[in-house]
């Protein structure tokens, strides 16, 4: 016990009261996550498994040779097209989601066709976000168009 505090003080004093409260959070949930229902476990591990089964993340033997076969060619050094896998989000303002729409937006400004596929969640309301991407980043040229496959994520 006199381990613990020993060690809870520390770390008080090494990373102040906010520091301390967030590192309690994490080990409250990570001791906590044991005691958790095998139902909400296995529903997590499922909701995971379906998202990364989705035929969108699935490559043939064929796909992959063919990748390697281009790979290996030589190249103009000029990137033409490429695909965007993103995680859904709710703003733009932090986690990544920002900077991979800076990126997009000059290579878009360089002739690059970008195609942006928003996955995991099936009810992604890409018309609102379309909007929200088109007033931070009018340099691209934005739609929400299909084909949408939402079956996968159940």
């Amino acid at each position: 016990m006199k381990d613990i505090i020993k060690k809870t003080a520390q770390t008080l004093r090494d990373n102040g009261v906010s520091g301390f409260s967030k590192k309690l959070l994490r080990y409250s949930a990570s001791r906590l996550d044991g005691l958790r229902p095998a139902s909400v476990r296995y529903k997590a591990l499922l909701r995971e498994y379906r998202e990364l089964s989705s035929p969108m993340f699935q490559v043939t033997n064929s796909e992959i040779l063919e990748s390697r076969h281009l790979t290996q060619q030589k190249t103009t050094g000029r990137i033409r097209s490429a695909i965007w896998f993103v995680p859904p989000f709710s703003h733009l303002s932090f986690g990544g989601t920002y900077t991979i729409f800076r990126v997009i937006e000059k290579l878009s400004k360089q002739g690059v066709v970008n195609t942006i596929v928003i996955y995991g969640e099936p009810f992604f309301n890409a018309e609102k976000n379309c909007s929200l991407i088109s007033k931070e980043f009018p340099g691209l040229k934005l739609s929400a168009e299909g084909p949408w496959e939402r079956g996968t994520n159940g």
